[in-house]
């Protein structure tokens, strides 16, 4: 006898391994992924104009939009002149900082 064979196993034992396995190699893919995510800063944020009332503007419309030297405009649904919408208004340009 060169060697030893082992017995053959029982089909629901090598599931059994195979399941184990598989179970194990998707841990460290997930504990892998998790540790190349950076952690997120906390953040904080300034108001920059708030409306005061519906004929300045109201309900802000898509996003700002910076010039060369850094000031801030956008577009609001409502507000402005009248002549669009009854009690809406046509909407307003505004400029922030």
């Amino acid at each position: 006898m060169t060697g030893v064979s082992q017995p053959p196993q029982p089909a629901g034992e090598a599931k059994a391994k195979v399941r184990m396995l598989s179970a194990l190699i998707s841990a460290l893919t997930v504990a892998l992924m998790l540790e190349s995510i950076p952690f997120a800063h906390a953040q904080s944020f300034t108001t920059l104009y708030s409306f005061p009332r519906k004929s300045v503007g109201a309900f802000p419309f898509a996003g700002l939009i910076r010039d060369t030297s850094g000031t801030l405009y956008g577009t609001t649904r409502n507000g402005g002149t009248s002549g669009c919408f009854p009690d809406d208004g046509c909407g307003n340009c505004v400029q922030a900082g």
